[in-house]
């Protein structure tokens, strides 16, 4: 194992995530809606098991938003004139997204409706 090329390739994926925090208003709404489900998470005592299933779900939305992002990037630095296979290109990664993002609402009502539904109804 060559311990420096291991390190630059921790350095690239770090100044990945730095570019897409810095650019992606989509990626910083997601990390925000992530850092609100691990409050939800940590205020509602979810299982281990729960706690896996959210973390794989919001570690795949963020990637899913990474990889749409490279994607953009590479059809962007093609320098060619719009076309329907870019915007075809474009449009499913940004698809890929949607569709995880719509799963992830589906894990979080899974695991947060049967506890928030009891606290609500606390209340009346």
């Amino acid at each position: 194992m060559n311990v420096g090329r291991l390190a630059r390739s921790f350095q690239a994926a770090l100044a990945g995530v730095r570019f897409i925090s810095e650019t992606q208003l989509n990626w910083r709404i997601h990390l925000a809606i992530s850092l609100l489900v691990i409050g939800a998470g940590t205020f509602f005592r979810v299982s281990p098991g729960e706690w896996a299933l959210l973390i794989l779900t919001m570690g795949g939305v963020l990637a899913l938003e990474a990889m749409n992002t490279a994607v953009e990037c590479v059809v962007d630095a093609l320098d060619i004139p719009r076309s329907p296979t870019t915007k075809h290109a474009k449009d499913a990664a940004a698809a890929s997204v949607l569709i995880g993002a719509v799963a992830a609402i589906g894990v979080a009502v899974a695991v947060f409706l049967p506890r928030l539904v009891p606290t609500l109804l606390q209340g009346i």
